[in-house]
């Protein structure tokens, strides 16, 4: 079988046939041609297997190198870090002062916004009373509401004194008891049983309740050091030499307190005055003359002034 070859001649490659192996022994000429295309053909093919083989050999050298070095590294550092040994278990003890069992106490309350210190409640401490006995006090609860109880105020550390007196107040001749009680009913603000005025009127051998006011608060309202506070007085303060009742009650010394000012009509009382803060005064001005009401809360600069206007202190 003939091949089709080039041969290169003056200005180009013409094309000129190949005869097949079975005729390269009668036709010498191409024959010779054929094996001499061969030999080159098989040199080059060889070089090229060789170059091949160089190349991939390379690589996996360059593959093998890499992976060594990168082992080495990591058993380098592997072996360099050293081992610590696991943390030893730990008990926590308390104190020796707080080892002993006690019961819990709850934490303290935190702090209010302004940094004032909450005030500790303190118990009232036990006072003498003067100026009465109790079988007197006695006597005059019998004809009180079931379960009422005489009031009474401090007048010093170590002494008190109860809320009651007798005057004319109507003028007719006749003694009236003026009382301030404590009794059983719809607690105020702050707690505790409600505050009343009472007028206990003679009816033949003893005396009953004529009439009766409930007061502001639950408690007579003072403070040891106003000398000039009236917790609780009977006498003329508007000028027409009759006796008023005077009362200052309250619900504890952190609201302060209401002075009030009652007349009696013989069968009814009536208020005249209700002046609340702090500091309650009411100065006297004089035989005849009406007296004046000054009043001030811890919030005020300068106290207000109750005058009487011929039916009431009115500021």
């Amino acid at each position: 079988m003939s091949r089709r070859l080039y041969k290169e001649q003056e200005g180009g490659f013409a094309p000129f046939f190949v005869v097949g192996r079975e005729d390269r022994k009668d036709d010498p000429i191409n024959a010779g041609h054929v094996c001499k295309s061969d030999h080159l053909s098989s040199a080059a093919t060889g070089k090229i297997m060789k170059k091949r083989g160089t190349i991939a050999s390379l690589t996996v050298c360059l593959v093998l190198g890499v992976t060594a070095y990168a082992l080495y590294r990591f058993w380098g550092t592997v072996l360099r870090t050293p081992q610590l040994p696991p943390p030893a278990p730990t008990t926590l003890r308390a104190p020796a002062s707080r080892q002993q069992t006690t019961a819990f106490e709850p934490p303290l309350p935190p702090p209010r916004p302004s940094g004032e210190i909450v005030p500790q409640a303190r118990s009232e401490p036990s006072r003498a009373l003067v100026g009465t006995a109790n079988e007197q006090l006695k006597q005059i609860e019998r004809n009180l509401p079931e379960d009422a109880q005489v009031a009474t105020y401090p007048v010093s550390e170590t002494e008190e004194r109860a809320a009651f007196a007798t005057a004319d107040l109507i003028g007719d001749g006749r003694t009236e008891t003026v009382v301030v009680y404590k009794a059983p009913g719809p607690p105020p603000d702050g707690g505790g049983q409600p505050l009343f005025l009472g007028v206990l009127a003679p009816d033949g051998d003893h005396l009953n309740l004529r009439s009766s006011a409930r007061l502001y608060g639950g408690l007579i309202y003072i403070s040891l050091r106003d000398k000039h506070a009236i917790p609780f007085a009977i006498r003329d303060v508007t000028g027409d030499e009759r006796p008023e009742i005077i009362v200052t009650s309250g619900v504890g010394a952190s609201l302060g307190g209401a002075l009030q000012i009652y007349t009696f009509d013989g069968s009814s009382f009536h208020q005249i005055a209700n002046a609340d803060g702090h500091i309650l005064e009411l100065n006297n001005k004089g035989p005849g003359k009406p007296s004046e009401i000054t009043a001030r809360s811890r919030y005020e600069a300068t106290p207000r002034v109750y005058r009487w206007n011929g039916h009431g202190f009115q500021p």
